[in-house]
């Protein structure tokens, strides 16, 4: 609980130089110190259920360190504050920014065509970067309808894995496939028979995308035990080209 949060500043430390009380802010859902760190260690996270992650934001007051860096100002005062803008500048705080950061890691460009796996809030932002960016075609895979349903109300062509092999129907658009992939699943993907598989997302951006075209992944997976550093840790993003 907590992981995303929008509020105003009730107060500031003396080290804090861009921001005043009244200033109202998205808080990010993971810290930044604004340094170069030549040793780079996996974010700080606000209440996401896991051990050695800062306190949930669900209380009236939160404490954000690194006020500068962390917290995001937004045009808004208390006159013209209401419920339904917060919730729009809500999703700045991971789902939209990290949807619109899954083009980025595949190597994005404006005209791309493009597939995102798994039609979730971060998938159906995925898409909905993906055609405010310029992409010329944006497939969304998933079995749930309704989600199918709001990626094609937004321009995106819905691709059910339970109907037909989603790569399949995917070339049958693309015959050379696809430039970009992105992966906005995870560990929990599952098969046609509604199986977990945890790979199989992976295993299917690979068949669609174009030689030379772009892979990117957000969704959380599991590292091998003999994976260097990390061991059992979580792997929260990851970068391929």
């Amino acid at each position: 609980m907590g992981h995303e949060a929008v509020g105003y500043i009730s107060d500031v430390g003396n080290a804090v130089s861009s921001l005043t009380v009244g200033d109202y802010v998205v808080i990010s859902d993971s810290e930044s110190h604004g340094k170069l760190d030549l040793r780079p260690e996996p974010p700080t996270y606000f209440g996401n259920g896991l051990p050695d992650v800062l306190n949930g934001l669900q209380a009236e007051y939160a404490r954000v360190r690194f006020a500068d860096q962390s917290l995001i100002p937004i045009p808004l005062t208390h006159e013209t504050t209401n419920s339904t803008i917060e919730q729009d500048y809500l999703t700045l705080s991971d789902v939209f920014a990290t949807g619109w950061a899954s083009l980025d890691f595949a190597g994005f460009q404006p005209g791309d065509s493009v597939a995102v796996f798994g039609s979730g809030p971060v998938g159906l932002l995925a898409a909905y970067s993906a055609l405010l960016r310029g992409a010329s075609k944006v497939f969304v895979v998933d079995h749930i309808q309704s989600r199918l349903d709001r990626a094609a109300s937004i321009g995106a062509i819905p691709i059910n894995f339970r109907d037909e092999d989603p790569v399949a129907q995917i070339l049958a658009f693309e015959p050379d496939g696809v430039m970009r992939s992105v992966e906005c699943v995870g560990m929990e993907a599952l098969n046609p028979h509604l199986g977990i598989e945890g790979d199989i997302t992976v295993k299917q951006m690979v068949a669609v995308t174009h030689y030379g075209g772009g892979i990117g992944y957000v969704g959380v997976f599991l590292a091998h035990m003999d994976s260097p550093v990390l061991g059992e840790k979580f792997v929260f993003a990851c970068r391929s080209r």
